[in-house]
């Protein structure tokens, strides 16, 4: 790209020669295997859930009284 003022040189800018020191941040572990994850292609896939499990028994109690003192 070129640009030219009457009466001056013209000066050739590049976007190539500009200094940048913008960086891009690297991603983190989870972004990077979230990103390499196989797609979901067959309905089969793309329509699954996650297991339905049946309700725990409730728990013991956790201190039985055996006797009571006075």
């Amino acid at each position: 790209m070129f640009t030219a003022v009457a009466g001056q040189q013209s000066v050739a800018v590049r976007s190539r020669d500009v200094a940048c020191n913008a960086s891009t941040p690297r991603q983190k572990a989870t972004k990077r295997h979230v990103r390499a994850r196989p797609i979901k292609y067959t309905p089969a896939d793309k329509n699954r859930t996650p297991h339905e499990y049946a309700p725990l028994p409730p728990a013991p109690p956790a201190v039985v009284v055996i006797s009571k003192s006075n």
